[in-house]
């Protein structure tokens, strides 16, 4: 990857464990990460109200510990590389997905029945734990998409830059970069990675990420404030999100 001053890390990616749509596991993402020169991610997997891998017969506890399998294979993996890989999860409503951060799996295990809250009861129950929630790919189009609904006053964030948009439109990212700038909102960087081979993005931080804390507090400091500079992001592709 190119020299970046700072510490890149993805905030969004996905294993064969958890998504049903992912290609790769949660060890093979976390090598794929380190040899591209990222220092961690977060693993976001589907979770039980979208495309999860998760049987929905089984109980709440067995559905839950075999959904953090990716999560706990790709940090068993990162921790023999020197890689930092946090728990996330990808929650969905309508087509309409948020990325949620800072959590661990125990709070998945303490809130049975979360994929059927409200988008402001999440909302509410993530900061409740310290948590923070970013509305994912807000401007995408897909068949699973039943209408394009911002969430702004009930979410912590955007995804500004998801690379997965590229193979379908670059202007849902267009469009995502000029929300976060004219709005002033915090923003998140990700590839949507499914497999180990899928360019890479991430966003810059000054510091290695020790812990979930660290890692929401940087994520509340993340908005656009220099438009001509980009070495606040990294991504893997030819295209330029900045105005």
């Amino acid at each position: 990857m190119n020299q970046i001053k700072g510490f890149v890390y993805d905030l969004h990616v996905h294993t064969n464990q958890g998504s049903l749509c992912g290609k790769s596991s949660g060890a093979q993402q976390a090598l794929a990460y380190k040899k591209a020169g990222f220092a961690g991610i977060v693993i976001t997997d589907h979770f039980f109200n979208g495309n999860c891998a998760i049987s929905p017969n089984l109980c709440w506890e067995e559905r839950v510990s075999q959904f953090c399998i990716g999560y706990e294979d790709a940090f068993a993996a990162g921790q023999m590389v020197d890689l930092d890989v946090f728990f996330g999860f990808e929650w969905n409503i309508d087509g309409m997905e948020f990325l949620i951060y800072g959590l661990e799996p125990d709070w998945l295990f303490e809130h049975e029945n979360c994929d059927q809250y409200s988008v402001q009861r999440l909302y509410q129950e993530v900061h409740a734990a310290e948590g923070v929630m970013f509305q994912a790919h807000p401007y995408r189009k897909d068949w699973y998409i039943q209408q394009i609904k911002l969430y702004l006053g009930l979410c912590d964030g955007i995804e500004m830059i998801n690379l997965g948009n590229e193979s379908r439109d670059p202007k849902y990212n267009m469009d995502a970069v000029l929300l976060a700038s004219r709005g002033g909102y915090r923003v998140s960087v990700g590839s949507d990675s499914h497999h180990q081979q899928a360019k890479k993005a991430g966003l810059v931080f000054p510091k290695r990420l020790g812990t979930k804390e660290e890692l929401v507090q940087q994520l509340c400091t993340k908005q656009i404030q220099d438009t001509k500079t980009d070495d606040w992001y990294y991504i893997d592709s030819q295209l330029s999100y900045m105005l």
